[in-house]
């Protein structure tokens, strides 16, 4: 007859198995939303395309309307969408190597 401890899962191991699911959850999230960011910053690239860099614009960030030339509007969501795909890239990466461990873990049944 088996014992009851054989059946049992040891705490360490849970405990691993659930940070490692809420990690690879987290990190999917903050992709999904990092990509959405660097959609809406294309998108509002695109819309300033083939506009005159000395153009005068009105830009709107909550309640605060402020005017800029198209090249300063530019330039700033140019280094915007730099930064959030150089976030996305180190999530994505981050991930990927997650789960590439919890693979490598499922497929030798050990945790590393």
């Amino acid at each position: 007859m088996p014992s009851r401890e054989a059946g049992r899962v040891p705490v360490a191991l849970v405990r691993h198995l659930v940070d490692q699911s809420r990690t690879e959850r987290e990190l999917m999230e903050k992709g999904k939303v990092l990509k959405e960011r660097i959609n809406k910053i294309e998108t509002l690239l695109k819309l300033l395309g083939g506009r005159e860099d000395e153009l005068l614009c009105t830009i709107c960030k909550g309640q605060v309307y402020q005017q800029s030339t198209v090249r300063a509007v530019r330039d700033e969501l140019s280094a915007r969408l730099t930064a959030h795909v150089y976030l996305y890239s180190t999530a994505r990466g981050r991930l990927m190597r997650l789960q590439q461990l919890i693979h490598r873990e499922e497929s030798t049944g050990a945790p590393r």
